[in-house]
Parts: C-alpha cells; structure tokens; sequence
C-alpha cells in the first residue's frame, strides 16, 4: 500500500511538471530607465574627436566595432563621446528600438536616455561609455539640447563585430 501511495505521488508531480515551461529566459536588456552624468562622472574636458559624429553639442567618436557576449546574448561597443558647450544634452534611444538597444557612459548604468551635463568653463566634456545592443542593425539616437525643442537624429548605422 505504502509503495502504491508514493507511485501516484510520483505521477502527479510528473504531471505537473509536463504543465510548466520551466523557468523564465534571462532578461537580455534591463527594463527601460533613465539616467544622468555630470561633471564629478567625466573623464575630464576633451577635444573634439576627428571624424566624430556630431548633433546638437553631442559628438561620438566613431567606434572600433563591437563585441558579441554568447553568454548575454548581445554586442557591446565603445563610443567614447563629448558634449561641447555648457547646456546639458539628453540622449535617448528611439521609441522603436527600445527592445533592442541601451546607452552606458560615465558609469551610468545600461539606459534608455541619459542626460549628460558638461563642466563648466570647458570647451567640451569628455564621457567614456558605449551601446549594448541584440541585433545588428543600423542603430540610432535621438539627441536634444536643454531649452530646445529641435531634438537631432543622430545616426551610427549598423556596427559589426570585430
């Protein structure tokens, strides 16, 4: 009688386990969150990278390609990037490519938008970060300056791996 009762527990805990699809797969981009910089996070003022490419006080240095992380499941690439002037400039993934894409820089964290406030008295601020990213494919942000409505696309294309 004992063995009978510890077969029919066996079948409903096997029956049970058909049911579920075990756990969850990993999150391979954190929800979207917004984050911010200032001057305490900046490696120092900068000089304008040559061949940089630029919108609305923002410039990013072209990169070196990207990395693939088999492990995560994405790319990762270093942008280094510069805000000229002395009003603070927001970064922001598109709407569109929020599933797919975050921003890191200045230890900031992986974000959707990132609000960069440069020192005061520089030229430029330099910023160390980059982009994570799942697919490859041409990738863009959107750049706005403080005070102003005229928020620039800025585009980085598709950046492959090396």
């Amino acid at each position: 009688m004992r063995l009978a009762g510890i077969a029919t527990l066996g079948i409903v805990l096997a029956l049970g386990a058909i049911g579920t699809t075990g756990a969850a797969p990993p999150r391979l981009l954190p929800p979207p969150r917004t984050a911010a910089v200032d001057c305490d996070d900046a490696a120092g003022a900068a000089v304008i990278p040559r061949g940089a490419i630029s919108a609305n006080h923002f410039h990013i240095a072209p990169g070196n390609g990207s990395h693939y992380n088999p492990a995560a499941r994405r790319y990762t690439g270093k942008f280094p990037a510069a805000v000229s002037g002395r009003q603070e400039v927001t970064l922001s993934v598109p709407p569109r490519l929020r599933a797919r894409f975050r921003i890191d820089y200045a230890g900031s964290g992986l974000a959707t938008a990132i609000t960069f406030e440069p020192c005061p008295g520089k030229p430029a601020t330099f910023f160390p970060g980059g982009l994570v990213f799942r697919k490859l494919e041409p990738l863009f942000l959107n750049v706005a300056v403080e005070g102003s409505d005229d928020v620039r696309r800025l585009r980085l294309g598709v950046i492959r791996p090396r």
